[in-house]
């Protein structure tokens, strides 16, 4: 039967149950458990930093009611170069991917749902989302392919030491947990914020959450799209647990990416309505100073922050 639509299909193939429901634990046991990570997993990541952006937001009012607005980017005292191009077209290709696998994606998840039968309809129906969803996949796969490189040229320029355990690094170091309870006594007392260096302990989770999140979304999603090939060397239960994790691993990445995300990035009191250094690559020296007050000591004192000086970015450009 299977292979009147699916030529090829063995007996892993049609092990699948297209009718599993992963939340009755006594039949499909491994399948609910899966489907318990993720609750707990997107419980515990909403639910930290969800109440994180609320403090971060209440301190924000506090502290523009006792100083007045924050003051706006002024680049007359210059510009310091924090993104290069291909960091900058690296993270386009992720806005534009993102988003067209997310309303491609999310009709073919809720397809019996009425408002995902609206957004199927906009794209063509469901051939066409199923046809663009999988070029978006593409371009993701290849948009996560070029950062690898990228990845691997600054380890082959600053050395493994440097890349894994330095100031620069995208993994978490002690650092990162006196610069949280840093910030939540700012939350709740005020005063300074903690002097940070590169990045950040929550553009470190958003970092290695999409790092991550893309490699477990691609990997099951091929699954997903090769069935009948992955079947000749996985079993079937392998496909149900793959629409699961893909499933939610989707979810959880749409959700933090609108919420979270947008909250540290855009919508704080500091940076409202846009913080635009991820697209014009630079930003004021005055601003570096203050949010990255380690990283601008370390710079100055190396004497790297020479190299570090740019030009402001036009007006147009910015806008």
């Amino acid at each position: 039967t299977c292979r009147k639509c699916h030529p090829g299909a063995n007996a892993n193939f049609a092990s699948f149950a297209p009718h599993a429901d992963f939340r009755n634990s006594t039949r499909y046991p491994l399948l609910h458990y899966v489907y318990l990570y993720f609750v707990i997993m997107m419980s515990a990541a909403f639910g930290f930093f969800g109440l994180h952006c609320i403090l971060w937001a209440v301190r924000s009012t506090i502290e523009r009611i006792k100083h007045g607005p924050h003051p706006k980017p002024d680049y007359s005292k210059g510009a310091i170069q924090r993104f290069n191009r291909v960091d900058r077209v690296n993270h386009g290709l992720v806005i534009v991917t993102f988003f067209g696998l997310a309303l491609t994606g999310l009709p073919l998840l809720y397809s019996d749902k009425g408002w995902a039968q609206v957004l199927e309809a906009m794209f063509g129906g469901v051939y066409s989302c199923r046809l663009l969803h999988r070029i978006f996949a593409v371009m993701l796969i290849g948009n996560f392919l070029v950062h690898g490189v990228g990845v691997v040229r600054r380890f082959k320029k600053m050395g493994i030491k440097q890349m894994l355990l330095g100031p620069t690094t995208m993994l978490p170091r002690f650092n990162d947990l006196r610069d949280l309870l840093g910030m939540l006594r700012w939350f709740f007392v005020g005063g300074n914020k903690p002097r940070f260096d590169r990045w950040t302990y929550w553009e470190k989770f958003d970092y290695t959450a999409e790092v991550g999140g893309s490699a477990i979304i691609g990997i099951t999603g091929m699954f997903l799209w090769f069935p009948v090939f992955f079947s000749a060397y996985l079993p079937g239960w392998i496909f149900n647990v793959a629409m699961i994790v893909h499933g939610f691993e989707a979810l959880l990445a749409v959700g933090f990416i609108f919420t979270i995300h947008f909250f540290n990035a855009h919508l704080r009191l500091e940076k409202f309505p846009v913080d635009d250094v991820m697209f014009t690559g630079r930003l004021p020296e005055e601003e570096f100073k203050h949010e990255r007050g380690a990283e601008y000591d370390r710079v100055v004192a190396s004497g790297e922050i020479a190299q570090l000086r740019v030009k402001a970015p036009p007006t147009w450009y910015r806008r």
